[in-house]
């Protein structure tokens, strides 16, 4: 190590005793009196070199996920939307009342029609969201049983249901949306 070197903590010319500490692999040389301080003070004199070292962590994974160019952002919403309203006017095709399905059955469903990599959480939140915004109704089985959907385009009469759904859809982004895209 050549005398020049400044501690990475205060700057000081380590001189004398030094101290190599390191973070998520990083190596910093502290000097004897940066090296006896508390670990909440050496964190807070290396607050910049441990963000820089936190973004640059950030940037090299975010360089590594790839993400689907057949699908746009902004067209997932309505994507996902319109596949789970299918899903549950298919269920009242077939005879049924509604939709009775657990989060991680509707997450398979949607993921074989969207061809997206759809997971119960996606599910949660666009169940929430869609009756929050008075586009569906939904009835609680209880933890562990399945969950009932159903649209309120009865209640609401067609036009009005659709104008509901265009506005839910002008104004709701999934949480965490860019999961859906990434190429797995």
């Amino acid at each position: 190590m050549s005398g020049t070197t400044a501690c990475a903590a205060c700057g000081a010319a380590l001189t004398g005793r030094k101290t190599l500490w390191e973070y998520k692999g990083e190596s910093f040389w502290l000097c004897a009196t940066c090296a006896a301080l508390p670990m909440e003070r050496r964190y807070a004199l290396l607050k910049s070199e441990i963000r820089r070292v936190d973004q640059e962590a950030k940037d090299r994974a975010a360089a590594q996920v790839q993400y689907r160019s057949d699908i746009r952002e902004e067209q997932l919403e309505p994507l996902l939307v319109h596949a789970f309203l299918d899903l549950i006017w298919e269920r009242k095709a077939a005879g049924k009342l509604e939709l009775v399905a657990t989060m991680e059955t509707i997450a398979a469903w949607l993921s074989d029609r969207t061809r997206l990599p759809v997971k119960a959480q996606h599910v949660q939140y666009l169940t929430l969201a869609l009756r929050d915004g008075l586009v569906i109704s939904v009835g609680g089985g209880g933890i562990g049983r399945p969950n009932s959907y159903d649209t309120r385009e009865t209640e609401m009469g067609i036009d009005a249901f659709w104008d509901q759904v265009d506005a839910f859809l002008l104004v709701w982004k999934m949480p965490n949306r860019m999961s859906l895209l990434q190429v797995i």
